[in-house]
């Protein structure tokens, strides 16, 4: 584990929350920055356009708004899941700033 400086951008779903993520990437790599982007699996479809310096990591995540009775049931624990999941690699490498852009997966981190 590195001790510089360390940004963890949490963004998912959309290419509205991961474009401007990404630019925030490519400008804190710039001034000696490491970056790691949390996302979930909708998120890792906007994110091949990262630079390569940056970590990419996928939690699990939902929304209760889609998916049927089982997709609404299921979504609580699946988000719970996504959480602790951010939490421990937080205690791992523990960031400098966390960035949240939306999406469910920026909910993991604010938890």
């Amino acid at each position: 584990m590195s001790r510089s400086r360390h940004l963890v951008i949490a963004a998912g779903g959309t290419g509205g929350h991961m474009f401007p993520a990404q630019a925030l990437a490519e400008e804190v790599l710039s001034r000696g920055w490491r970056v790691t982007l949390s996302t979930d699996a909708r998120g890792a479809r906007y994110a091949g356009g990262f630079p390569q310096a940056v970590t990419i990591r996928q939690v699990t995540s939902a929304t209760p708004a889609r998916g049927g009775i089982s997709g609404k049931a299921l979504a609580p624990f699946r988000i719970g899941f996504g959480a602790v999941t951010a939490l421990f690699r937080f205690l791992l490498d523990r960031p400098t700033v966390v960035a949240g852009f939306g999406g469910e997966p920026g909910v993991c981190w604010a938890c």
